[in-house]
């Protein structure tokens, strides 16, 4: 599916399970945010993390 969006072969029902799937693993990261920062990890030390991972997906 992911190779559909850079053609016009994504059809609404597709797209919006998309969005849906993209909008669900949101709100799964925004909760894992919000339990490291209760641990007293910062977001900007998480930030850095990312940044110098070399195997994360680039950023949108």
């Amino acid at each position: 599916m992911l190779s559909e969006l850079r053609t016009s072969k994504l059809s609404p029902h597709k797209y919006y399970e998309l969005y849906m799937r993209a909008f669900d693993e949101m709100r799964k990261l925004e909760m894992f945010f919000k339990d490291e920062s209760r641990h007293g990890v910062l977001v900007v030390d998480l930030y850095e993390l990312v940044h110098h991972a070399g195997n994360i997906l680039p950023r949108l």
